[in-house]
């Protein structure tokens, strides 16, 4: 058991110095193969976001203000209508972000704003 746990503790390092070189090559004007590959997932989720929800899209960066750690994208959307009128386009939202990026559907959360 306790060979699991250093292997875990030496992954979670790894993990935390693999996200400072990230940084560390964004903040000297170099893209990192992280902010590459970000930046390409949220292009495709914004696409989807279109296509689903024809609009005005915004993103925004948020977090939950009782666990700081808890951080996530939010992506504004606008719909027509009463929610019955769009509740299957949130939840074919939410599945092509979960194709798209499985398992991270909390990192992306989608907020929709009903215009009649």
């Amino acid at each position: 058991m306790q060979l699991q746990e250093e292997l875990a503790e030496r992954n979670r390092r790894f993990a935390e110095l693999e996200k400072a070189m990230a940084i560390e090559q964004f903040d000297a004007g170099r893209h990192s193969d992280l902010s590459t590959k970000v930046v390409s997932l949220v292009g495709e989720i914004v696409e989807l976001s279109r296509r689903i929800f024809p609009g005005p899209i915004s993103i925004n960066y948020s977090f939950d203000p009782e666990n700081p750690a808890d951080e996530y994208l939010v992506f504004d959307v606008v719909a027509q209508g009463d929610y019955k009128d769009y509740r299957e386009s949130e939840f074919q939202w939410h599945e092509e972000v979960e194709k798209i990026v499985p398992g991270t559907l909390g990192e992306f959360r989608l907020s929709v704003m009903p215009q009649r």
